[in-house]
């Protein structure tokens, strides 16, 4: 917004200077240059006063002397826009809040006032029997079936743990030895013959 405003403010002056026969021929860019452009916006929020401007220009731009009153008020301009837009937006964002607090207020009384009277003591929930007509131990439970958390569920069986010995022996090379079939032997089994 500022950019368009100052490119429309150096455009003015350019067609008024195309009238008179000095500057007739001279480059557009001349008449405002980007480098004049980019330094007041830069510096846009902080000229208060016209010295302000001077210094912040130090005679880099040949018109100031004719136009520099001017571009001073087009920057008062452009700084009272956008503290009004700036000011609009602030005062919509804090009606904005301040309905979404009124509303999550509302909200939070509504639950209140149809909650329950509480008692002192936590009631435990009870426990009821779990129904076992649906539940077939190779079906899962259906896709869409409610669940709650005080739905009991059935579970599956819990895995006996190894003792350590079994975990031990399950380390190391398994392989055959005549010592170990004189015991499965001597053990009652077959050794590892076929019958």
């Amino acid at each position: 917004m500022a950019e368009k405003h100052l490119l429309s403010f150096g455009e003015t002056i350019r067609q008024t200077e195309l009238r008179s026969t000095t500057h007739k021929y001279r480059p557009q860019s001349s008449y405002f240059p980007s480098r004049v452009l980019s330094l007041l916006l830069d510096t846009l929020l902080i000229i208060q006063f016209p010295s302000d401007l001077e210094q912040i220009l130090n005679s880099s731009w040949s018109y100031y002397s004719s136009y520099g009153t001017a571009l001073f008020d087009s920057i008062i301009q452009i700084q009272t826009s956008i503290n009004v837009q700036r000011t609009s937006t602030r005062e919509l964002t804090r009606v904005k809040q301040l309905a979404k607090r009124q509303a999550i207020k509302a909200i939070e009384d509504e639950n209140s006032s149809n909650a329950e009277p509480t008692e002192n003591f936590v009631e435990e929930p009870t426990e009821e029997p779990l129904d076992t007509s649906e539940i077939s131990l190779g079906c899962k439970r259906q896709a869409l079936e409610e669940v709650t958390n005080t739905t009991k569920r059935r579970r599956a069986p819990r895995a006996p743990q190894p003792t350590v010995a079994q975990v031990q022996e399950s380390y190391g090379p398994h392989y055959r030895t005549r010592q170990s079939v004189r015991v499965a032997e001597s053990s009652g089994g077959n050794g590892g013959k076929e019958n």
